[in-house]
Order: C-alpha cells, then structure tokens, then sequence
C-alpha cells in the first residue's frame, strides 16, 4: 500500500497582534495557520473573533473562531432558532433569530468587520441572552 498523504512541513506561525511564534507541522501554510489557531487558548466570549496569523514565507491567514451556543435551559435537545428578523446590509444580511424556548438571540451578519483590521465581508455570529421583548443590537 502506497502513502499517498502531503509529506509535513515546519512552518513558523506568528499571531499578529501578540508576536508570539510557534512551529507548526503540517500539509500546507492554511493548515499551519489553523493548526496554530486550533492549539491555542482564544478568549472568545459570545461573538466572532478573527486571529490573523503570518505563516513565513506564505504570507498571512485569517482564522475565525466562532463562539459556542450557551446551553438552553429550558430545552435539554438544545435551541429552537426562529428567524425574527433578516435584513440586506452591504454585500450580506443581518439575520436575528430567537430561541423559542429560551429566548435567547442569535445574531448573525454575512458581510461582518474585523475591528482590528476594518475588512469586511466577513461572517460572524454573536448570541445575546436578552429579555423577549429585546430589540436587536447589530452593533
């Protein structure tokens, strides 16, 4: 039997905004980048954040590291998302859904801005355990 798996590569990942590096083994620059990224310890609350990371020689990656829907409490199967609301916004939409159990919102925005960057046409999502009657904060 032949192996036919990419041979690894070190590559040197560098976080951008902290400068710490690291060597990352891996089957290309993309997978260093999210490799590095994965092994990490983000501090990522109920939104989006983007890690951009410099792979040497193979320029610089941006990761995004969503944030983990908290727990319904009232539905141990988990949320019922229902669309409140969906509106156009640059080149994406804004999508506000609401847990018919809990309550509680999920924002999502298709055409996103890194704050530390200012791109844009990013995807990110952001969870606010709100009251009913909350109108949507986009942001």
């Amino acid at each position: 039997m032949t192996d036919t798996s990419a041979p690894l590569t070190a590559y040197t990942c560098t976080d951008i905004d902290d400068g710490q590096s690291i060597t990352v083994r891996a089957e290309s620059a993309a997978k260093a980048a999210q490799a590095y990224v994965d092994d990490g310890d983000w501090h990522v609350d109920d939104r989006t954040i983007w890690i951009r990371v410099r792979v040497d020689g193979h320029g610089v990656h941006r990761i995004a590291i969503e944030p983990e829907a908290p727990t319904c409490e009232n539905n141990s199967d988990g949320h019922d998302w229902r669309d409140m609301h969906t509106t156009g916004s640059g080149g994406g939409v804004l999508i506000t859904e609401r847990c018919y159990t809990c309550q509680m919102l999920r924002h999502v925005d298709t055409w996103a801005q890194c704050p530390v960057t200012g791109e844009q046409g990013l995807h990110s999502l952001r969870y606010d355990p709100n009251h009913p009657d909350h109108e949507p904060d986009y942001y």
